[in-house]
């Protein structure tokens, strides 16, 4: 029994034991967890000191942001009241423009017009003074005439009276120069177009260029020279057939006024834009209201040329020209008798003397 008990004890000591060991190795653990708690716990403490470190910064990054954004807003609100002024001025000058514009307009339509008045009114005189003048050779031609028919008349009455018959005969034949002389004063210089005569057609230049086969010489500079000419002559001169200004018709056979002036030229001649522009028309029908082939350029400013009768275009609407380039070739096609070129000039659709701007 005493061993027994004796055994009983030690098994006892032993669970004790074993007891005491397990207890001491769990308090080890829960010390060393504790450490380890403790110093994950400080690590967090620092982590939470940087992070509101961080979070001042970042609340000191937006605070500046948020004023930064301020500032903007307010620079945009003033830029936007300044573009807006400026705008209110951009469209107070360009009103102001428009009304300056349109006031020139209205002053360059009405110099036109006085101009284009002033013209016509200097056409309708010249006219009267060449009908007047057309009238004065008429009479004296039938003065004349009737002077020879007198004359006639009293020779055959001397000479026995040869009877009724004789004077008839005389008579007729007064009447007949009678005829001839009128229709040589109506008829006298009119010739075609670039190709004959112009003596008795167009009155002479003062200047003296009248040459006595009934043409006109021209020299380069004899204008303004803001057109160059439109035709290769050689380059120091120029013939005209037919001037600006009244003539007698070679083909209508009546006054009337030329809108230009005639060149003379050989057939096929290079035709040159007289300076740049665009080409507005280009007209290859044949006849084009009596101008024939022929093709209108608008060199900007109000001012336009006309180049008439030709055998060819050598350019189409809308093409941009430079002076000097060949735009058609010298013929006869229109209201033309013979090859040379017509050429007028307008500033501001009114009609010009070419020889004031070559």
């Amino acid at each position: 029994d005493f061993f027994s008990r004796l055994e009983y004890v030690s098994q006892v000591v032993d669970y004790d034991n074993n007891v005491m060991n397990n207890m001491k190795a769990v308090q080890a653990k829960i010390e060393q967890s504790k450490s380890q708690i403790e110093a994950t716990q400080k690590d967090l403490e620092t982590n939470k000191t940087d992070l509101e470190d961080q979070q001042q910064q970042l609340q000191s990054a937006l605070d500046e942001k948020q004023a930064t954004l301020d500032s903007l807003n307010d620079d945009k609100v003033a830029l936007e009241l300044l573009a807006q002024q400026q705008q209110e001025q951009q469209d107070s000058i360009v009103a102001m423009l428009q009304a300056n514009a349109d006031a020139q307009t209205q002053e360059k339509q009405r110099l036109a017009a006085e101009q284009a008045a002033a013209e016509e009114a200097a056409r309708l005189e010249a006219e009267k003074e060449a009908e007047a003048k057309a009238q004065q050779a008429n009479t004296a031609n039938a003065e004349s005439s009737s002077s020879e028919t007198g004359g006639n008349g009293g020779s055959n009455s001397n000479a026995g009276g040869s009877g009724e018959a004789g004077n008839t005969e005389n008579s007729g034949s007064n009447n007949g120069e009678s005829s001839n002389s009128e229709n040589s004063g109506s008829n006298g210089g009119g010739s075609s177009s670039g190709g004959g005569s112009n003596t008795a057609g167009t009155a002479d230049p003062a200047d003296g260029r009248a040459r006595s086969d009934g043409y006109w010489n021209t020299w380069p500079g004899i204008g303004s020279g803001v057109l160059g000419w439109p035709l290769d002559g050689g380059g120091w001169h120029y013939v005209l057939s037919s001037l600006y200004g009244m003539r007698f018709h070679p083909i209508l056979q009546e006054w009337r006024s030329h809108n230009g002036i005639d060149i003379l030229a050989n057939y096929g001649d290079a035709i040159y834009a007289a300076q740049g522009g665009t080409v507005v028309t280009a007209n290859t029908d044949g006849w084009g209201s009596g101008y024939g082939n022929y093709v209108v350029i608008d060199h900007g400013n109000g001012l336009s040329t006309l180049y008439g009768h030709m055998s060819s275009v050598a350019v189409s609407a809308g093409d941009t020209v430079y002076q000097g380039q060949v735009i058609g070739y010298v013929g006869t096609t229109g209201m033309s008798t013979g090859p040379h070129l017509h050429f007028e000039v307008y500033y501001y659709g009114v009609l010009q003397d070419p020889e004031n701007y070559l």
